[in-house]
């Protein structure tokens, strides 16, 4: 193969940098080959010295960020710093959660809004989930109603029941929060679905149990012998609370999101309603709702659930 002058010089400059060729004289006019074993031990050894610095230095700063750990959960508890801190991506929320989850002695209570969770969430939340229950903390999950319509969420309930924790179910909407033995909390971002904020203000957190005490205190319990009445009841609260948003003038979009349901679903219930209360728009459809005791079900119950409910 024949070489340009450029690309010789190239050449030879690139095998005399990693040291292949070095040369055979004071003058430097000749150029002779250098065995790749040697090459590899004069090239390799001055970046592995730096490595192995680097190594030190990082082994050093870690010692170092360690020591300041006690010192940190010091200061939080002694009210020096702030009690609050963003986590701002889904794996250290995981692992954050994990730890919490393996460190809590008493009682976690969990409450997550939007209906049935995807089935990865649920596998990656089951062997936590286990160790916590079998080693006898307690473990209260609020859902919404609209959970129940989901394979899934509904055989991780089943589990869970199984195990000692306790499911209920709320039709209208709440916050998103982990509470772990009333002193921390893990609490969504407004602004992200991936971070989480971790709360340590006892104060606080107070006030995070005592709201989601009310949610509790008002929820259904999720039955997993009698599914059909157990969606009957859920089908009918959540087309209640439709109907409560509907009065107040809400959009479909943020009715759909307080309740768990997607845009169209949540629109076929409002449908199914209008059908129901024989009204040809959504303005007499509020008025109609505002007139009437939907707390008391008749023969023409709009709220009853419909075969294709949920």
């Amino acid at each position: 193969m024949s070489l340009t002058e450029a690309e010789a010089e190239d050449a030879v400059r690139v095998l005399l940098e990693v040291g292949l060729l070095r040369p055979g004289d004071p003058g430097g006019g000749r150029l002779v080959p250098v065995s790749p074993d040697l090459a590899r031990s004069c090239v390799l050894s001055p970046l592995q010295r730096e490595i192995d610095l680097a190594q030190d230095r990082v082994r050093l700063l870690g010692g170092e960020l360690a020591s300041l750990t006690a010192a940190y959960e010091r200061s939080l508890d002694e009210g020096r710093s702030d009690r609050s801190q963003v986590v701002p991506d889904r794996t250290h929320v995981r692992q954050l959660i994990t730890g919490l989850a393996a460190e809590a002695t008493d009682e976690v209570l969990a409450s997550q809004p939007g209906g049935g969770r995807a089935e990865e969430v649920l596998t990656e939340s089951l062997d936590r989930t286990d160790r916590l229950l079998r080693r006898g903390v307690r473990m209260l999950t609020l859902y919404q109603h609209t959970a129940r319509f989901s394979p899934a969420t509904s055989a991780f309930a089943s589990h869970v029941s199984a195990l000692g924790g306790e499911v209920r179910t709320s039709a209208d909407g709440f916050a998103r929060c982990l509470i772990f033995d009333r002193r921390v909390a893990v609490i969504g971002l407004s602004d992200s679905d991936d971070g989480a904020a971790v709360v340590r203000d006892p104060n606080i957190v107070a006030f995070m149990v005592d709201g989601f005490q009310r949610c509790w205190n008002g929820a259904s319990p999720m039955s997993i012998t009698n599914y059909r009445r157990d969606t009957s009841t859920a089908v009918r609260g959540v087309r209640r609370a439709i109907a409560s948003l509907l009065i107040t003038g809400e959009p479909d979009v943020r009715i759909a999101q307080r309740v768990g349901l997607s845009l169209r679903t949540c629109q076929r219930h409002i449908a199914d309603l209008m059908g129901g209360l024989g009204a040809r728009n959504r303005l007499q459809l509020g008025y109609i709702l505002a007139s009437s005791d939907l707390d008391e079900p008749g023969a023409g119950d709009p709220l009853r659930p419909t075969p294709s409910a949920g």
